[in-house]
């Protein structure tokens, strides 16, 4: 360990390249984990409104046309609506 640390303060080419490969890990890392944590977010929220839905006595070839008819990007734009609108009532 002694001499990483030597190398590293004898020049700062290395320390330099050894900083940027820490940083770029670092970014792959948090980039990965934001991914999946708003994987899990989405599909606790689909869940969620599921849920809702058979609570409120639709039947599953309805929560399934609700849920599709949404899509992929409009899911939250739908799930949106549906609670505001199942809470009307």
């Amino acid at each position: 360990m002694d001499k990483f640390i030597d190398v590293l303060t004898e020049d700062a080419g290395i320390a330099l390249g050894a900083l940027a490969i820490v940083c770029v890990t670092l970014v792959f890392v948090v980039a990965i984990v934001s991914i999946q944590w708003r994987s899990l977010r989405r599909i606790e929220e689909l869940t969620k409104l599921k849920h809702s839905l058979l609570d409120r006595g639709l039947s599953p070839e309805e929560i399934a046309l609700i849920v599709e008819a949404g899509g992929r990007r409009g899911f939250r734009h739908t799930a949106a609506h549906l609670h505001r609108e199942l809470a009307r009532c």
